[in-house]
């Protein structure tokens, strides 16, 4: 897994739904001043114009009442926004595995503490070199904070982990109920280990 700090510009459903969309954790500050310095090094190794391409398996979880399914033209809608965002930096993104499971207990119970594990476990296609993305019915987290999407950081397991990618909630797709078309462009710059700039209320070592 490539570490980088990426630029982008990302509108919170927050600041229009009042949802807090993002339920990745905070990173601790140590991490956040070991990633900026590995950041730096990779990035002063790295040709110009070297492009980075990333194969992606798409894990979509429902529920046996059919709940959380969507077409495969929402999967392609976001597999753009992720290249329209992450052009500028010589990423490209392909979409190479549709997978469609029916399991009520992982799509009603995925979330950091319950059933993304196990699910993680059995899903998860060869971690070390594709980004895996899965969707579920994400935990309200009381009735001011939706979980839109999360993401477990590239430092805290092995490159071959199972954890190795991210989850959205199945209505953050473009044209969903929350509102975030731009949820996998935000995720994804956790897969690559960007962290929140607002951590420690912008000041150092915050960007």
């Amino acid at each position: 897994t490539i570490i980088l700090f990426i630029s982008f510009k990302f509108v919170s459903a927050q600041s229009e739904n009042n949802y807090g969309d993002c339920g990745t954790p905070p990173m601790p500050v140590d991490d956040i001043i070991r990633i900026k310095a590995a950041a730096d090094e990779w990035l002063s190794m790295r040709p110009r114009n070297e492009a980075i391409h990333i194969f992606v398996a798409w894990h979509v979880i429902t529920g046996s009442n059919g709940s959380g399914n969507y077409s495969d033209q929402s999967i392609c809608n976001s597999m753009e926004l992720l290249n329209q965002n992450y052009l500028e930096h010589n990423f490209f993104f392909t979409l190479d595995t549709i997978n469609r499971v029916e399991n009520d207990t992982w799509f009603e119970g995925w979330s950091t503490q319950n059933m993304d594990a196990p699910g993680m476990q059995a899903l998860s296609h060869d971690p070390a070199h594709y980004l895996n993305i899965y969707t579920a019915s994400l935990s309200e987290q009381g009735s001011n904070f939706i979980v839109g999407g999360y993401c477990y950081f590239p430092t805290q397991y092995p490159e071959g982990h199972y954890r190795q990618g991210f989850t959205l909630d199945y209505r953050s797709l473009p044209g969903g109920a929350y509102n975030w078309p731009k949820a996998a462009v935000h995720e994804g710059g956790h897969y690559f280990g960007l962290y929140h700039t607002f951590e420690t209320n912008c000041s150092l070592p915050d960007d």
